[in-house]
């Protein structure tokens, strides 16, 4: 039970680190240059997103675990 909370609680965190990794870079692109939708791989997951209107929806997959992140 430990391990397995130990190993979700990390999943987590990596998770968070992949989203504001991509955050800070797809903002730091000029508003023209930013794509819809697209993939970027990272050394502990990938990160799938889409532009939908105002905001966009992030998925992050890291090892068996899959999280949805919506950013206006």
């Amino acid at each position: 039970m430990e391990k397995q909370f130990t190993r979700r609680t990390r999943q987590y965190y990596e998770a968070q680190i992949i989203k504001e990794l991509f955050l800070t870079d797809y903002q730091a692109l000029a508003e023209n240059k930013r794509s819809k939708t697209g993939e970027v791989f990272y050394n502990q997951g990938k990160l799938s997103y889409e532009k939908k209107d105002n905001h966009l929806v992030l998925t992050v997959y890291v090892e068996d675990q899959e999280r949805k992140f919506e950013e206006v």
